[in-house]
């Protein structure tokens, strides 16, 4: 198993490797039009954005948030990974969101016991009968279809304390 310091060192390269091809695509992107070309080059910035934070947490040796960035850059590009490798995949993750979006909306209020929708009952088990139809979209499913699952394993295990509030990531954060 690779050790922390050998990931966070690949990850830096992969990570200047990653600046370059995005700085080269996203000047020469058309956006006329073209939701797809607007969605990769949105995840383009997004993850552009993190990887900037993981060069300003890594020089100032941030173990923990370093971690958290390493952790969400994978979950973003296995993303843009699908979403370029599917042409299909940004009209049916559209479709997906708008209904879970809602759905877990709905549910968070109703947990929370929020009294400000009327029928909350009601309207949930609307959504659930109108999403039926929609294929469901997980990440484990993004992942898996992206190619980069081994990659996304070795991340989320040496990754996930710092994401999770638990006994090892307390210790560590003494160290």
């Amino acid at each position: 198993m690779p050790q922390r310091d050998e990931i966070v060192n690949n990850a830096t390269q992969l990570l200047t490797d990653l600046l370059e091809f995005f700085q080269s695509r996203t000047s020469s992107v058309n956006f006329e039009g073209s939701d797809k070309n607007i969605f990769a080059v949105i995840l383009m910035v997004k993850i552009q954005n993190i990887c900037q934070g993981i060069y300003v947490t890594h020089e100032k040796k941030h173990l923990m948030p370093l971690e958290i960035l390493l952790r969400s850059l994978i979950e973003n590009v296995c993303l843009l990974k699908k979403h370029i490798d599917d042409p299909d995949f940004l009209n049916k993750y559209m479709d997906y969101e708008k209904y879970h979006q809602e759905l877990m909306r709905l549910k968070t209020l109703r947990k929370i016991g929020d009294k400000s929708v009327p029928n909350i009952d009601e309207l949930i088990k609307e959504l659930k009968e109108k999403s039926k139809s929609i294929p469901r979209i997980s990440s484990t499913e993004i992942i898996s279809d992206s190619g980069l699952g081994k990659e996304f394993i070795v991340c989320f295990f040496n990754f996930s304390e710092s994401v999770h509030s638990n006994f090892n990531d307390i210790k560590r954060y003494i160290k």
